[in-house]
């Protein structure tokens, strides 16, 4: 069974995410990463870790103790620009409750949803295959919102579903699903995520690279050879019209006799 992540592990796991994805020119100009983070290029999205006052305070706020492994990684990055989802992790000044910033929406998303009891053994499953749409709507006002709302996407922490060592559900939560996409703990959430975003920029293996050189030299010689084949095609055209006629008339001459 893995260890969970320390302070440090987070702090290198973070810059190691973002980093990598710093380095493929094409993404970021395909997702227009540099106009979302003007100043990802010098911080790499690492902020200074939250102080042990600044989790105090949060934790008195909020009027319970935080899942560990979302503390720890406050405590790597006080807040995080989380480039593959074009959004930023909150820090300790701005984690809220979810229904305290988005009282109205979740009391529309609650009114409208499912009276059915999904089952334990529906609801648990965390695996690829799991319905977004499988969520217990009344935990929808005990959420902890984690994130800024990004064109209908954010991330928040569910403390009704908590595990034995008392880390919280983890929600990737969107309209646009609708639903969410459950983990049974944030770094479990962050792990899943960083390595479909690792998948995404996956250089081309060698095999691939030279299929794609093969493909690209034997089209440069067909173009460079192409004014080659029809010259000739030229030239032999009127022989083999001359030859289609010889023959014809050979022909018509049989059929006459």
């Amino acid at each position: 069974m893995r260890k969970e992540m320390t302070v440090d592990e987070w702090k290198i796991f973070l810059s190691d995410w973002n980093t990598r994805i710093l380095a493929e020119e094409h993404y970021l100009d395909e997702n227009q990463v540099l106009e979302t983070f003007p100043d990802i290029l010098t911080g790499k999205g690492i902020e200074e870790g939250a102080s042990k006052k600044s989790l105090d305070a949060l934790e008195k706020y909020l009027g319970t103790a935080l899942p560990g492994s979302f503390k720890r990684f406050l405590m790597a990055s006080d807040g995080w620009s989380h480039i593959t989802m074009a959004t930023r992790y909150f820090g300790t000044e701005d984690i809220d409750w979810f229904y305290k910033t988005d009282k109205q929406w979740v009391d529309d998303w609650v009114d409208s949803a499912s009276r059915e009891e999904i089952p334990n053994e529906d609801y648990f499953d965390y695996g690829d295959n799991q319905d977004p749409a499988s969520i217990r709507s009344a935990d929808m006002r005990n959420l902890l919102k984690i994130s800024e709302a990004r064109d209908g996407y954010e991330y928040l922490l569910n403390p009704a579903a908590q595990t034995e060592d008392g880390e919280w559900e983890a929600w990737a939560f969107g309209t646009k699903l609708p639903g969410a996409f459950r983990y049974q703990s944030f770094e479990k959430m962050m792990q899943a995520e960083q390595s479909q975003a690792l998948l995404e920029i996956k250089p081309a293996s060698k095999m691939d690279l030279f299929k794609s050189e093969v493909n690209t030299h034997g089209a440069i010689v067909f173009v460079l050879f192409l004014p080659v084949i029809i010259l000739q095609t030229l030239i032999a055209l009127p022989f083999r019209l001359g030859a289609w006629i010889y023959s014809r008339l050979k022909s018509s001459r049989k059929d006459l006799n």
